[in-house]
Order: structure tokens, then sequence, then C-alpha cells
């Protein structure tokens, strides 16, 4: 069995392999994990995978892995010439592998529309797995945050703007070629009914595989205990973006530090950009200057931590030492990041979105609560750093829970398996 992968931007490894860019640092590399258990047995023959980043065209193999960048430059969509070198680079490849899957990680960019569209016209059976559905983000523009909240009075926010909502732009565009995506693609690869639903109004004809995306063992293997935390800590994910919501968790923040003036809250991977110097302050977008304003409007600045880029390991470690998890995300279609604190046992508070629900059930073993309601998630907080009992039970049951949601011991060898015994 052939298989080719297909993803908007290369992995971790494929970095290290391709351009000698070591960087284990992120929420799990996944993608990475799952390259290796493909190969574990002798059904594989070859795994190709494929991408655009340079404006050089490199192959290297590695693991009896072959890692292709199709020299293209990261921005494939450009213009028409470089989608149709997109559409020749990829058919090309196509005709050269002869894999017997075409897989596409991700839905929305140029490369996983054009790659669905080269797989129908050869023929080959194709998976789609969705990373997050940009139909979804635009429900939300730019997380239901105005440009004047974000710029307030500062000029140089003002001129940045432009270049920040062209995000939502780039947005609207993606989910053009989202949906075509979704249209040409056979299957679609996911672990929740969401996903598959909003599939399935593009494509109502489109098979479903039920998959759960791993979660990397720096997770699975350390244990959250109250006793070895530090009361009164919150960990959250990176604020790149508005979308994801940390004005909403900041403005709880100082309603707890009314009672708990010790409170801490931890955003990882944002250290360089959030430090003060004035080149540092050249790399944020408005959003992020609106939460350094908010930190400050409310004197949070000591109750605020930003973390330099993590590891997996290193990432668990930090999510040991803290008290709560709290997702406050406008839109998630899996969030890695809450199943990986799940899996350690962590109580976790997360916004109601997306396919969340699906897996965690309030008061049972997490916290749900609306978006964009700070002062709920103020009081939901309060609660838990009152109750270490509550926190342990709610821990234990969200570990449970991920030990069932992940009982499957399926691989995505048998997927395939199934998929081409269907074809015949």
């Amino acid at each position: 069995m052939k298989v080719l992968w297909i993803s908007a931007s290369f992995s971790a490894m494929a970095k290290e392999v391709l351009f000698g860019q070591k960087n284990t640092h992120g929420s799990g590399n996944w993608i990475d994990d799952e390259a290796a258990a493909l190969l574990e047995g002798n059904e594989l023959e070859e795994l190709v995978i494929i991408s655009s980043r340079s404006k050089q065209r490199r192959i290297a193999t590695d693991h009896k892995i072959t890692y292709i960048d199709l020299g293209l430059g990261s921005n494939v969509a450009a213009s028409r010439f470089r989608l149709e070198k997109l559409h020749d680079a990829i058919r090309v490849t196509l005709k050269n592998v002869s894999p017997d899957i075409v897989q596409v990680w991700g839905t929305e960019s140029p490369v996983s529309c054009v790659a669905m569209q080269c797989a129908r016209e050869a023929g080959i059976s194709s998976i789609l797995c969705p990373q997050g559905l940009v139909a979804s983000l635009l429900h939300f523009p730019n997380g239901c945050v105005s440009a004047r909240e974000m710029c307030g009075m500062s000029a140089l926010d003002w001129l940045k703007m432009p270049f920040f909502n062209a995000t939502k732009r780039t947005y609207r565009k993606h989910a053009l070629y989202e949906a075509k995506s979704i249209e040409l693609a056979e299957y679609v690869l996911s672990d929740n009914q969401w996903t598959f639903d909003y599939c399935s109004c593009f494509n109502p004809s489109i098979r479903t595989l039920w998959y759960p995306l791993p979660v990397n063992e720096s997770f699975t293997k350390k244990r959250w205990s109250f006793d070895g935390c530090t009361p009164h800590t919150i960990l959250s994910v990176s604020p790149r973006s508005s979308y994801k919501g940390q004005h909403v968790l900041i403005r709880a923040l100082a309603r707890v530090k009314a009672r708990y003036s010790d409170v801490k809250v931890c955003f990882p991977a944002m250290a360089e950009k959030m430090r003060g110097r004035v080149a540092n302050s050249l790399k944020r977008t408005p959003y992020n200057s609106m939460l350094l304003r908010l930190i400050e409007q409310h004197g949070l600045q000591e109750n605020v931590v930003f973390l330099d880029r993590l590891s997996p390991n290193d990432l668990a470690k930090v999510m040991c030492e803290c008290n709560v998890f709290v997702n406050p995300s406008v839109i998630e279609s899996n969030c890695m990041s809450l199943r990986e604190a799940m899996w350690m046992g962590m109580p976790v508070i997360s916004a109601f979105t997306g396919s969340i629900q699906e897996y965690l059930d309030n008061e049972e073993n997490g916290i749900l609560y609306r978006y964009e309601e700070d002062e709920i998630l103020a009081r939901e907080l309060e609660r838990l750093f009152e109750s270490p009992r509550k926190c342990e039970r709610l821990g234990e049951h969200a570990r449970a829970s991920m030990i069932a949601f992940y009982k499957d011991d399926r691989q995505l060898i048998d997927l395939y398996r199934e998929v081409l015994c269907a074809r015949g």
C-alpha cells in the first residue's frame, strides 16, 4: 500500500529533514506521531508527504518517509499562474508516486482544494481530515472584537489594522477552497459529529471515518494532582489571534483578583512577542496590543505570565504545576490542548463551542460557559479555587473520559484498508 499525505504546511519532522530546522516545540506534533505509527507494520510500502514552503523544490527521505517541498512558496494562491503550477506539480507527483490513497490534512488552503481535484481526476481514493473549519470562524468575525476595541488610541495599531483584517479576508477566500475540497472528497476523517455535520452540508454523499487524533505521550503519561499544583494558577492556550478569546479570560481574571490577589494565568508561546521592547511591539498584532492594554488597565502585570515556546514534555510539566486549564476560544473543532489537559487529569473550563460539548459534560468532567461571558467564567474559576475536592473530581473524570474516548485501538492503516476494500 502506498499513501500520499498533502498539507498546507510541513510538520516539525519535515522541517528538520528538508530544511535542517530543529523545532520540537508545540502541542504534540501529532502528525509526525501518526507517520511513525503507520510505519510500524509491514503493510505500508511507502509514505510520501508533500507541501510547499520554499521557492526551491526539495526531496528528502528519512525512516521510510519521503518529504517533498513542491518549491512554489508558501503563498500558492498569490496568482492564477501559481495555482496552475500547483496543479501541475501535484499531478506529476501523483503520477510518479502512484498512491493507493491521497489524504489531505486540513481543508482551508488552495493546496487542499487542488489535491482533492487531482485525486478525483486520477481516480484515487481521497480522505480529507479537517484541522479546523473556516466556515465556522466566519460566524465570529475577529472573535467578535471590533477594530476600535483592538486599536484604542494607538496610531501604530490603526496602521496595522488593514494587515490584521487581511486575516479575515483570507478566511473568506479560504472558505471557498474549503467548500470545494469537501465537495470533491470521498471521505472525511474526524472524531466528532460536529465536523461530520458541517461537511455533510457541503457534500451530502461524503463518507465518514471516525478516528480520534492522537495525543502526544508527554500528556498521557503524566498525571496532574492538586497536591502538586500551585493554587489559583491558570494555564490557557496561546493568544495568537482574537479568535482564541484571551480578552475574555483577562477580564475574568480581573474579577477573580478581587478575591484571590495571587491569581495567575500563563499563556504559552508568546514571551518574545509580548516583551516590552520596541522591536517586539512591531511584531504584535492589534489584538496582542489590546491584551497588553487590558492587563495594564486592570493592574494585572504581576498576574499574567507569557511563556516561551515549549516542547510537549515541558508544557506537560507546566500543566502539572497549574490549578486549572481554560480554553476561551470562540470556535474549536478538536482543541487538542484541552484534550491534553483532560488526559493529564486537570480540571478544565471551556467555552461552549464547536465539538467540545461532545466530550466535555458540564459539571461532570469539566465546566462549560458561554464564550462572551467573562462574569460567568470568573465565578466558575472561583468555585474551583474554593474546592480542591471538586478540582480532583473533575480531573479524575476528565482523564477517565479521555481514556474512554480513545479506547478504540484502530489505527490509520485499518481505515486505509477499509477504504480500499470498499472500492474493491
